[in-house]
């Protein structure tokens, strides 16, 4: 199981290259397709869904509904100690 980053799911939804060329997008598909290939479970936080309504909110408009999953996608919740 991984928590995923808001950079991640960005590489892959704006399809984003480094400044060199490096494909960021293919590595996040990549990986994207080894978790679900695993069975890995994917935990998310309340401050990822903000960030991604932020930065690319039609991206997220689209793809929002792939967090409701409930069997993959696990949200866990930031508490007072974790801050």
């Amino acid at each position: 199981s991984v928590y995923v980053d808001t950079s991640v799911y960005l590489n892959l939804w704006k399809k984003e290259t480094s400044h060199t060329g490096v494909p960021f997008w293919k590595i996040a598909e990549k990986f994207f397709h080894r978790v679900e290939h695993q069975g890995l479970l994917l935990f998310f936080s309340g401050f990822v869904l903000k960030e991604l309504s932020a930065v690319a909110p039609d991206a997220y408009a689209s793809k929002r509904h792939m967090f409701d999953d409930g069997i993959r996608f696990v949200r866990i919740s930031v508490t007072e100690n974790d801050y």
